[in-house]
């Protein structure tokens, strides 16, 4: 078995920093995306109640104020779904989970 030599090592704390670096700089630009296009997409009255608040793999969290508002947005989801992407332009969102969270109206 031949052994790298020391010069072609690389410590796997930096491979990993730098794979985080751009995968969070993606999710990121993403949910920015989302922010941008929310109030315009799904209008005052959801928005006033509801603000998303992380984006990974294709799914949305959004907090909503109370628990009046996340089960009332669980039967808007597939709507939302859907207008959220036709506003972007892309697929973006396949799914969306709702909290209760900080946001308040």
């Amino acid at each position: 078995m031949v052994r790298p030599s020391l010069k072609q090592c690389v410590h796997i704390g930096g491979i990993i920093s730098e794979l985080l670096k751009t995968h969070k700089q993606t999710c990121g630009r993403e949910l920015t995306l989302i922010l941008e296009i929310w109030e315009d997409a799904l209008g005052e009255q959801i928005s006033g109640h509801a603000r998303p608040a992380a984006y990974k793999n294709r799914l949305l969290w959004v907090e909503v104020a109370n628990s009046v508002w996340h089960q009332q947005l669980q039967f808007l989801k597939p709507d939302m779904i859907a207008r959220i992407n036709h506003k972007l332009g892309i697929a973006l969102v396949e799914n969306i989970k709702f909290k209760v969270g900080r946001h308040r109206s």
